[in-house]
């Protein structure tokens, strides 16, 4: 779907945007503190799991 906004970003570190697509699949330790920011048009959708 289209959408503006709902960038991954993390606490300690800077997630460069650019160097992945809408699609993309990344992967991260859970324990990183980390947020979406606001969509402001369209919808996201996204998929999470967990593996050990």
């Amino acid at each position: 779907s289209e959408y503006e906004g709902g960038d991954l970003e993390f606490k300690e570190y800077t997630l460069n945007a650019e160097a992945y697509e809408k699609g993309s699949i990344i992967m991260f330790d859970s324990s990183h503190k980390h947020r979406v920011s606001p969509v402001t048009r369209g919808v996201r959708h996204s998929l999470v799991g967990w593996f050990r």
